[in-house]
């Protein structure tokens, strides 16, 4: 049984010491300023308005498609004025 013993307890350490070690970090990352972050860029902004009407756009001719499709069930009656 020792052997059992030793085996969890090391395990034990070393989950022990990779926790630390990811908590240092992520506190570490907290405290790093991020000016980036706060500042969208220009660009990024164009692009996902350019990005949003072209979306919107493509819905659009889609639906504009089905509703111009003819079904060939519709029933049209023979023009009558040439009598």
């Amino acid at each position: 049984m020792k052997i059992l013993t030793r085996r969890n307890a090391m395990l034990g350490w070393a989950t022990w010491k990779a926790a630390k070690g990811i908590a240092k970090y992520q506190k570490a990352k907290k405290a790093l300023p991020t000016p980036t972050a706060k500042k969208t860029s220009k660009k990024k902004k164009a692009g996902k308005a350019l990005a949003g009407v072209a979306a919107a756009a493509g819905v659009t001719a889609v639906i504009k498609r089905k509703r111009g499709q003819s079904h060939g069930d519709s029933y049209s009656p023979p023009d009558s004025s040439s009598e």
